[in-house]
């Protein structure tokens, strides 16, 4: 080969091709300038063709050959890369059953193409995942504040549940404490009543025992005076004197017991009368205090009773939505099969990368 000559090439180059190669080799070649005198010469070439042996040309003219001849170079590059990488895509589709990996593969588009598709897909691919991780970590902070609220109603349900039973069985005694009472009073009452009537009897009977006593006497100490004028004269007088005395005292006796019972009996009725109306007093007085007690723990119950309705109605809207929303967060996802299709994303966006990785020459190991 002379000194200063290429050897012969028939190879033509478009126009078109050094333009769009170009471009191609500024945009993705590692470490190259993105804008040269000599780029921009070669980008307003006319179409090269190299024939015959030539003479070397001047600086020039040899700069921009050895520029298409590296453009030539890196195209091919670029090819092999393009390949491995929609080599990798398919295999990685194939292997995960991907369906996106599998279209993107069977496209089959330029370079550049490719690049975005790729880019795209990856981009399309994260967003989903960060779409559903954010709906699925908000649906789980609502479902908490659901649970907490539902918690918290359902202890309030159930304790205003136990103190609205306890208010029904206070009231329940109170009732029946009440009713005691007004029957005792009742019962005093009659019992009052009876012993008054009682002693209205007795102390007509005794008034009558007293006045017969007292007229007894006095028949009997005329009588007695009578017989002893009659018997001044005779011996035989003194039995049937003695006999007639011994009758008035039995008179002045009975007038005396009566009397005393009587006044026994008065102060017996005087005594229980101030006894029944002490302990009748007493029992009103509990029977008034037990109503108001009664009163107010029958208006604390129905308050109880509100409160009660509003927090069952609460609990109940909160064990509806938590059970809407854990279906909602079902959906979302959750389970084996959810946790598998994660998986498989994440597999995708890896095997993009690493196509992504291929396009630029880098070196994959999968």
């Amino acid at each position: 080969m002379a000194v200063g000559c290429f050897p012969k090439r028939n190879k033509k180059v478009s126009e078109d091709q050094v333009n769009s190669e170009v471009g191609s080799v500024k945009e993705d070649a590692p470490g190259k300038p993105q804008s040269i005198p000599e780029v921009k010469e070669l980008e307003s070439m006319s179409p090269v063709q190299v024939e015959e042996p030539v003479a070397l040309k001047p600086k020039k003219g040899r700069f921009a050959f050895m520029k298409v001849n590296a453009l030539m170079k890196a195209m091919g590059e670029k090819r092999i890369n393009r390949e491995k990488a929609l080599e990798h895509i398919n295999k990685r589709g194939e292997e995960l059953e991907s369906a996106c990996l599998t279209e993107l593969g069977g496209k089959k588009p330029a370079f550049k193409k490719l690049k975005k598709l790729i880019e795209d897909l990856n981009k399309k691919l994260n967003e989903e995942a960060t779409k559903e991780a954010e709906a699925i970590a908000e649906c789980d902070a609502l479902l908490a504040t659901i649970a907490a609220t539902r918690d918290q109603k359902t202890a309030e349900v159930e304790s205003l549940t136990g103190e609205i039973e306890s208010l029904g069985e206070s009231i329940a005694k109170l009732t029946e404490d009440i009713s005691l009472l007004s029957k005792a009073v009742a019962d005093l009452d009659g019992a009052v009543e009876e012993a008054t009537n009682a002693r209205g009897l007795q102390k007509e009977t005794n008034k009558v025992l007293v006045y017969d006593a007292r007229v007894a006497q006095t028949g009997v100490s005329r009588a007695l005076e009578a017989l002893k004028e009659f018997y001044a004269d005779k011996d035989d007088n003194l039995a049937v004197v003695d006999k007639i005395d011994r009758i008035q005292a039995d008179f002045a006796k009975l007038e005396c017991e009566t009397e005393a019972a009587e006044v026994d009996a008065e102060i017996e009725h005087e005594t229980f009368l101030q006894d029944s109306a002490v302990s009748k007093a007493g029992k009103c007085k509990d029977i008034e205090e037990l109503r108001v007690q009664m009163e107010s723990e029958e208006k604390l119950f129905q308050e109880k009773r509100g409160e009660l309705e509003g927090a069952q109605q609460k609990l109940d809207g909160s064990k509806a939505s938590f059970a809407f929303n854990t279906q909602k967060r079902k959906e979302l996802g959750s389970g084996k099969d959810y946790e598998e299709m994660v998986a498989k994303r994440e597999k995708e966006i890896e095997s993009l990368q690493q196509a992504l990785g291929m396009l630029h020459g880098e070196g994959i190991e999968v």
